[in-house]
């Protein structure tokens, strides 16, 4: 028999998970969890939620700085920066001491957080494609494939005869690496001068990836860094190279891989997932590299405003 019971309980309990759902979704983006009554004969403060603040004519606390704040933008936004300590009380200290100051993390743009989601994506997709055998594989419904699959170091055949063994004295079967003992009689037909290519450019993408992950990682993992304008160009200009040769080697693996003189069963063989990881990866790797060029360019703008928020200061306090 039917437990209605039972039945009727996880009906409520799949009804409350759903509210409770919906009523947290709507509390983590919606901008009401301060506001102002709107009685006030001078306002300044409108709203605030979690993530996103609202104003009418706002100054900073101190008035050190000639900014009026209008409108609703979220919590990070670039406008805001000089409100962040404001807007995010830790603890009571002193926010002047230089001691205080040189610890902070600084917060990062949306360009530094789409840069690094970016990274990830080319990190996740390269690396699967560096080691896969999948750059070219043959159709799972052709039976008399010779050839099964293959990739960047590793190469997998059902029955394959090297092209001068005319008596067929030796099949090579199985999946081995590239430069395995076994296939040093048909190492100059499996690695032709276009595949050489590949892999080189590859390995060299994949190297100036790995230089910029190590990189991101000690700038993110460290409180703060000297000449953090100049790091952003390195990562960029690491990041262009990665993106650059990948992109040449995809090209280049991408017009040859299944030329009808390599690989026999070409008219069944086809550019299989891990090509496509790498095309994934070389297009996310430039994504990267423009968007740690704009990150360069946002903190340089930034410094320079913080320099002449400073003259103004200074000038006012002359005065």
């Amino acid at each position: 028999m039917v437990d209605v019971t039972r039945i009727r309980t996880v009906t409520y309990a799949a009804i409350f998970t759903f509210l409770a759902a919906f009523f947290e979704t709507i509390a983590f983006s919606t901008p009401n969890w301060l506001a102002s009554n709107g009685y006030a004969p001078i306002m300044h403060f409108n709203k605030l939620g979690l993530w996103e603040a609202c104003f009418y004519e706002f100054r900073d606390t101190y008035y050190l700085y000639d900014r009026v704040y209008r409108g609703c933008k979220w919590i990070f936004d670039e406008d805001y920066a000089f409100l962040l300590n404001f807007l995010e009380p830790q603890s009571i200290r002193d926010e002047t001491d230089p001691e205080y100051q040189r610890k902070q993390r600084p917060r990062m743009s949306d360009a530094r957080l789409v840069a690094i989601v970016a990274i990830v994506i080319t990190a996740i997709s390269s690396f699967i494609a560096f080691f896969s055998p999948n750059w070219l594989a043959s159709e799972r419904r052709f039976y008399g494939a010779v050839f099964v699959k293959l990739g960047l170091w590793e190469t997998c055949f059902r029955s394959l005869v090297a092209p001068e063994d005319y008596e067929m004295l030796k099949y090579y079967a199985g999946c081995r690496w590239i430069f395995a003992d076994e296939y040093q009689n048909i190492r100059h037909f499996l690695m032709p001068a276009f595949f050489i290519v590949t892999q080189v450019f590859y390995t060299i993408s994949f190297i100036f990836l790995l230089v910029t992950c190590v990189g991101v990682l000690a700038i993110q993992l460290c409180f703060i860094i000297e000449r953090e304008i100049l790091a952003m160009k390195i990562l960029s200009f690491s990041m262009f190279i990665s993106a650059l040769f990948s992109t040449i080697a995809v090209i280049v693996f991408g017009i040859r891989g299944d030329d009808r003189d390599w690989m026999p069963g070409h008219e069944h063989n086809f550019l299989s997932w891990s090509f496509g990881l790498a095309v994934v990866g070389a297009f996310f790797a430039w994504m990267a590299a423009v968007l740690f060029w704009a990150e360069s360019r946002i903190l340089h703008k930034k410094e320079l405003k913080n320099d002449q928020d400073m003259f103004n200061m200074e000038t006012h306090v002359k005065h």
